[in-house]
């Protein structure tokens, strides 16, 4: 299993300003290194949550189909489902009706096939015999981000323009996140059942 992030949200749940703000940095000698730490902050706090924050495309690959009717969708709550493809017996890319699944508003994300349905034959000589693109994420604006999660992402944005190297939490021992940080972003995280 793999899974690709294929497109980038258009904007991210932190604005320059509110970073600047959060930083008390009124010159814009590092506007674009401050830019930069926020899309870093943002997929550092997506990560640990395992959930996209702004709709953000991914492709899921997988070996074959499962053996349930259940495909598992990570990253949060999913938007929409734009395709389930896979390669036939004649390794040829195939397109897997949308009218034979469909998406579960569950978290964690899953496809779940119709009961009247079956998964078709997949056979791929290199390991990626199915492909489902989704957009996951709350939403496609900055508003709909719970709060909680973008002062997460603001305290992390200072954090990384406090600390330009690594931070150790006691000698020898790397600090992963600041405490606080964990504390406003794990209510927000999506749980598997082999978490």
């Amino acid at each position: 299993m793999a899974l690709l992030r294929t497109l980038e949200p258009e904007i991210e749940p932190v604005s320059l300003a509110e970073a600047k703000t959060h930083l008390r940095v009124i010159h814009t000698d590092d506007d674009s290194y401050i830019t930069e730490l926020i899309t870093v902050a943002r997929r550092a706090i997506e990560i640990k949550i395992q959930r996209a924050l702004i709709n953000t495309t991914f492709e899921l690959v997988l070996q074959s189909f499962p053996g349930s009717r259940i495909i598992y969708l990570p990253m949060g709550r999913i938007q929409e489902i734009e395709s389930l493809q896979y390669y036939d017996a004649n390794d040829d890319l195939q397109i897997f009706d949308e009218n034979n699944y469909k998406n579960s508003v569950t978290e964690p994300g899953r496809l779940i096939l119709k009961s009247d349905q079956s998964w078709p034959s997949s056979i791929s000589p290199d390991g990626d015999a199915v492909r489902v693109t989704f957009i996951a994420g709350y939403g496609e604006g900055a508003s709909e981000v719970p709060s909680e999660l973008k002062l997460a992402i603001k305290l992390l944005i200072g954090h990384y323009y406090a600390n330009r190297e690594e931070v150790l939490s006691s000698p020898g021992e790397l600090k992963e996140l600041p405490q606080g940080v964990i504390s406003l972003a794990m209510p927000y995280r999506v749980w598997c059942a082999d978490d």
